[in-house]
């Protein structure tokens, strides 16, 4: 009675641990058992518990200690602890002084206490376990479970590859432990042919009741029980009778609602997971099916099925009836969902939200297809569906024949009712096609289509709807030489509109004529022409013509001429719309390309008023890898009241030896359009090669637009000529620029620039890499005021100077720079400076910028002293001092920012991502009159290889005029995070303290703030 059963027939009399309904529950993505959290899917049986993570720690916190003496029965079964709610990971099992592993020595069923070793422990053997447990009052509700010990068992091939077996089950109350006696058969035969019977049978009798705990040897706490347990009964069977042609299976399916032996089931493996998940979930539901196929002459089936599923009195009922033979298949189905029916959600049909949707329905829908070679075909099909006072009911049937492929008929018959409280609508359809071969020489089609459609309200509709047409083909379709296609359709479509008993006609008429040639000639030609016709009681006639054209002739292989124009006039009464468009192109060998279109649109509107307007586009151009060549396009917007817009677009260029020229030109003329009556924008640009090393460039523009920003209209004019080139050592750039603003004060402006820069690095002595560049500047502008009524004369003309070096000095880089100037308005600038900065390999990193710059504001011109410094000295590695001072900086768009800032810092590391630092602040700003002193202090240090912790104090005052505001700010921030990552602790706070006169409802308030996160991976 020691040896375990083969897997393939193992019975419950594993000795599995047997839970309660409602024992086990997912929460959160954990499985509750008992009250202990345990990973997902975990059997409750925990063969290798050392390596389970750790439970909650609430769980360590309630549990109690435990210790148990059982002495051996000579089998491996049968020994339960005192208590249950064991926490796998602190059992400890010894036999004779042994210890036992987990796994391989003993498996334990943490939430009843049931133990099963792995070899029988003798009668003069004794088995001592220590453990923690989770008591009655820190569990969950449910904390009892059910263990079974064998008593008698038969296997064999007495039973055709079963099992039948007798088992005495032990269930743990809160009084003590009940016994009842439990009875298990699971058949699994079969024969070559697939015949056999597969299935489960188990039955549960009512609790003995009394003195149940002494059936387990040396058990403290011996009680008895007046409880009693709820039998119950399990049948899951499948009988297949039959061969590979004919075949018949039933199968039934009963599990009663006080069954709950499934933990047992589980643990013995009795049957898959798959199948005993849905047995434990379908309890209460009995299933009853037939299926069966027979087989009908060399390939035909004919199959039929039967299910009927009921939970109390009510149920779902299905049938099934097809066949399936050379041309020929049908099929029938029935479905009945009771209307009281509710367990759906506990199905394990596939389809269980589509039955829940159909529920208190009736459906039954048959289809058939009857083929014929290629040559004939016809299938229908039908569907009536009833639910509540609801009803459906289709059904259509096709028919079509093919003599051959040119010749094809087809007729369509189909019907939908429906009723919805009460109110019904159909929708009925015949159609009629006949067609021949599309490909063929000549073809044509034949079609008719009747939609007759009843509305809940009680209008109707009918829409008759026909079609012929047809197509020919003459000479070539493909290769070379003349093919003609021609292609016409005539379309009608009646549409007549009951409501009230008032009926409202719909006419309308298409016609579509085309004409194509074959697109592999030298000469292409496609027409087509379409018209439709409306009419309506009551309302004007509707037309719309729309006709389309295009061709082409290819005089050679470069050389190509095309045509294409499209007209669409839509009219209904007096109201009429007409559009063109018109297109011409011509391309010919070298490059060259010629476009014109012609863009029409007439409207007229009921009352007779006439608006038009006219698009026309024209463009060329040559080869632009030629050494001469132009583009160019006009087009131009008519619109009636003179409203019109012309733009013309031209380029082009010479390139001939050294010398290259290219012209650009842009030019818009608008009319009453609301923006100027003009804009140009001309450009000429030449290049030229005079000497060994030396080029010149000439740039000429002549522009008139509107600025975006200011919305200002612009009219300037200028030029630039600029000649450089190598002369010794040294490269030399002259510049000569025009400009005249005619719409500006600032009309007129000239200047003249040198530039002198060397070739090569300089090197001296100690100097290395130096580099001296010189430039000078004239310029000379008129300003003045220029209109009808004052003219206003004046100049102003200065020159520019700069002298910059650069080069390495030993290991330092030095830079200086001299410039002065002089301002359109006369107000003389002079800005001085000088750059040094140090070598960054050396301890001492040094850098700075002293420059003086005179700029003119709005209350007069001023001379401002701009500085900027930086000192970073490094002590050791990881530690170092920085200095920076920063007074007036220039922004990008020249102008002078006042304010001044000055700070000191002290940065120390120390290992591992450690790091101290202070730092003391001032900045000042006169804008704002305001000065800012920050004193800041941070630690961040690693205490651990799994600890870390951050703690930053800043103090900021700010003064402004005789007020003054200060703000504290404290932040303590922890983290512990042990190896593995199975728990991270995380801790911050926050403490900001604001002090001072200038506090406004505006201002933010004190904040304090504090936050601890916990997170763990079980």
């Amino acid at each position: 009675m020691g040896r375990a059963f083969p897997n393939h027939t193992a019975l419950y009399v594993a000795a599995a641990a047997l839970l309660p309904e409602g024992a086990a529950q997912a929460q959160n993505g954990l499985s509750v058992i008992s009250g202990f959290a345990s990973p997902v899917n975990a059997p409750t049986s925990d063969p290798a518990s050392a390596s389970r993570p750790l439970p909650p720690a609430r769980a360590l916190l309630d549990a109690a200690r435990g210790e148990d003496l059982l002495p051996g029965n000579s089998t491996r079964l049968g020994y339960v602890l005192t208590h249950g709610n064991v926490i796998a990971s602190s059992v400890t099992v010894t036999v004779n002084g042994a210890r036992l592993s987990p796994g391989t020595g003993y498996t334990l069923e943490a939430a009843t206490g049931t133990l099963t070793m792995a070899q029988p422990v003798r009668v003069d053997q004794a088995i001592v376990v220590r453990y923690r447990y989770l008591p009655a009052s820190a569990a969950a509700p449910g904390g009892k479970g059910t263990a079974a010990i064998p008593l008698l068992s038969f296997q064999g091939s007495a039973f055709n590859g079963g099992s039948l077996g007798f088992a005495l089950g032990l269930t743990r109350t809160d009084d003590g432990v009940t016994a009842s006696p439990l009875l298990g058969l699971r058949t699994e035969t079969s024969s070559d042919s697939g015949t056999g019977l597969a299935g489960l049978l188990y039955l549960a009798t009512g609790s003995m009741g009394t003195q149940a705990r002494s059936l387990l040897p040396g058990a403290p706490g011996q009680k008895t029980s007046g409880g009693k347990t709820a039998g119950g009964h399990l049948i899951d069977q499948k009988l297949t009778l039959g061969g590979s042609k004919s075949r018949l299976a039933l199968s039934f399916q009963d599990v009663s609602a006080g069954f709950k032996n499934f933990s047992a089931l589980r643990g013995a493996k009795a049957a898959s997971e798959a199948d005993l998940a849905r047995l434990e979930k379908e309890r209460g539901i009995q299933r009853l099916g037939l299926t069966g196929n027979v087989g009908i002459g060399g390939s035909g089936m004919l199959r039929f099925s039967h299910s009927n599923l009921t939970a109390g009195k009510d149920g779902i009922t299905r049938q099934n009836l097809s066949l399936k033979s050379n041309g020929l298949s049908f099929s029938a189905n029935y479905l009945s969902v009771d209307s009281a029916f509710s367990r759906f959600a506990d199905l394990a049909d596939a389809d269980k939200d589509a039955l829940a949707k159909l529920k208190g329905a009736k459906k039954r829908d048959m289809a058939a297809k009857w083929t014929l070679g290629r040559t004939f075909q016809m299938e229908g099909s039908l569907l009536d569906l009833t639910q509540n006072k609801n009803s459906q009911k289709n059904s259509r049937l096709l028919f079509s024949l093919t003599p051959g492929r040119s010749l094809s008929l087809t007729a369509l018959s189909e019907t939908a009712k429906k009723t919805e409280n009460g109110k019904t609508s159909e929708v009925s359809t015949r159609a009629y096609d006949f067609a021949t071969d599309p490909k063929a020489a000549a073809s044509l089609l034949y079609s008719s289509k009747l939609v007759t459609t009843v509305a809940v309200d009680g209008k109707e509709k009918s829409e008759n709807l026909t079609r012929f047409g047809g197509a020919a083909l003459l000479g070539r379709r493909n290769g070379g030489g003349f093919g003609l296609s021609l292609r016409g359709l005539r379309e009608t479509l009646a549409v007549n509109e009951t409501d009230k008993g008032k009926t409202t006609a719909t006419d309308s008429a298409t016609t579509i004529l085309g004409l194509k040639t074959n697109a592999s000639g030298p000469f292409r030609l496609n027409l087509e022409s379409k018209s439709a016709v409306t009419r309506r009681d009551g309302a004007p006639e509707r037309r719309h013509d729309i006709f389309v054209s295009d061709a082409a002739l290819q005089f050679s292989r470069s050389a190509l001429a095309s045509y294409a124009f499209s007209s669409d006039t839509a009219a209904q009464g007096e109201a009429r719309t007409e559009s063109s468009k018109e297109s011409w192109a011509l391309a010919l060998g070298r490059g060259y390309r010629y476009r014109q279109s012609l863009d029409r649109t007439a409207v007229r509107d009921a009352k007779g008023k006439k608006t038009e307007k006219r698009t026309e586009f024209a463009s060329f151009a040559t080869d632009p890898a030629g050494p001469l060549f132009a583009s160019g396009e006009r087009r131009a917007v008519l619109g009636d009241k003179k409203a019109s817009e012309v733009t013309e677009k031209w380029s082009g260029g010479l390139g001939l030896g050294g010398l290259s020229l290219r012209t650009e030109g842009l030019e818009i003329r608008r009319a009453q359009m609301g923006a100027l009556k003009s804009e140009k924008n001309y450009s000429l640009l030449g290049k030229v090669a005079l000497m060994a090393g030396w080029k010149a460039a000439y740039t000429a523009f002549d522009r008139t637009d509107r600025d975006p920003k200011t919305k200002l209209e612009r009219d300037e004019i200028g030029s630039e000529l600029t000649i450089n080139g190598s002369a010794g050592l040294f490269q030399i750039a002259l510049k000569n620029l025009d400009y005249d603003n005619r719409l500006d004060v600032s009309a007129e402006r000239a200047r003249q620039e040198i530039t002198v820069t060397p070739t090569r690095f300089l090197a001296l002595g100690p100097l290395q890499k130096g580099a001296i560049t010189f430039a000078f500047g004239s310029d000379k502008i008129k300003a003045g005021v220029r209109n009808e009524e004052t003219a206003g004369d004046g100049a102003a003309g200065g020159k520019t100077h700069s002298l910059t070096f650069e080069g390495l000095i030993g290991a330092q880089r030095v830079a200086l720079d001299y410039a002065d100037g002089l301002t359109a308005e006369g107000l003389p600038t002079l800005s001085k400076g000088i750059r040094f900065t140090s070598d960054s390999r050396r301890h001492l990193l040094v850098s700075g910028l002293y420059r003086m710059k005179r700029v003119v504001t709005p209350k007069g011109a001023e001379s401002l002293l701009m500085r900027a410094w930086n000192v970073n000295y490094r002590i050791v590695r990881g530690h170092k001092i920085t200095y920076s001072f920063l007074s007036n900086p220039e922004k990008p768009d020249g102008s002078i920012e006042k304010r001044q800032a000055e700070s000191v810092a002290y940065v120390a590391g120390f290992g591992d991502g450690g790091m101290l630092s202070a730092e003391y602040r001032t900045a000042k700003d006169e804008a704002k009159d305001t000065t800012t002193r920050t004193t800041a202090f941070s630690l961040v240090s690693p205490a651990s290889s799994v600890t870390a912790y951050e703690v930053s104090y800043l103090n900021e005052a700010v003064l402004a005029g005789d007020k003054l505001c200060g703000t504290e700010t404290y932040i303590l921030a922890y983290q512990f995070q042990p190896e593995g990552g199975a728990t991270q602790v995380e801790l911050a706070a926050r403490w900001i303290e604001r002090t001072g006169d200038t506090v406004t409802p505006k201002d933010a308030p004190d904040e304090a703030q504090a936050n601890i996160e916990i997170k763990t991976a079980w």
